[in-house]
């Protein structure tokens, strides 16, 4: 019995260190493409990454503008509609008061997108600077 136990277990550490060393050839392999590229091409990929990133935030900001001014108004009405009376009122009034924070938060994505571009646009130019010297 014990016999089978500690041969399943061989088996498992075997099965184990045949994945560990799957996964290090693969990062090996993964970290030679990274090498392969040159200096150059990763400025320019992590530019446009960074840039990609500055555009994903300023959509976003925009839909947060878009349902500020549209959608909350009008889901505000439909469901304090609903309430009537005084606590439709007083949903409406609590409701509206999101208003200004969703504007708040897009005014905040769109000074981090900015943020994310200048300092993209900073460290390409450094980087594109110090190839020339090197």
């Amino acid at each position: 019995m014990f016999e089978k136990q500690r041969d399943r277990e061989a088996e498992r550490q075997r099965y184990r260190e045949a994945e560990t060393r799957k996964v290090r050839e693969a990062k090996r392999q993964r970290y030679r493409k990274v090498a392969k590229l040159n200096n150059r091409d990763r400025i320019e990929i992590d530019f446009a990454r960074a840039m990609e990133r500055a555009q994903e935030m300023e959509e976003i900001a925009c839909e947060m503008v878009s349902i500020a001014r549209t959608g909350v108004p009008e889901t505000l009405q439909l469901i304090g509609g609903g309430f009537g009376g005084e606590n439709g009122a007083a949903f409406y009034r609590k409701g509206s008061q999101l208003e200004p924070s969703l504007f708040e938060t897009a005014q905040r994505l769109l000074k981090a997108a900015e943020s994310v571009r200048f300092t993209a646009e900073l460290i390409y130019r450094a980087e594109k600077g110090a190839e020339k010297i090197f």
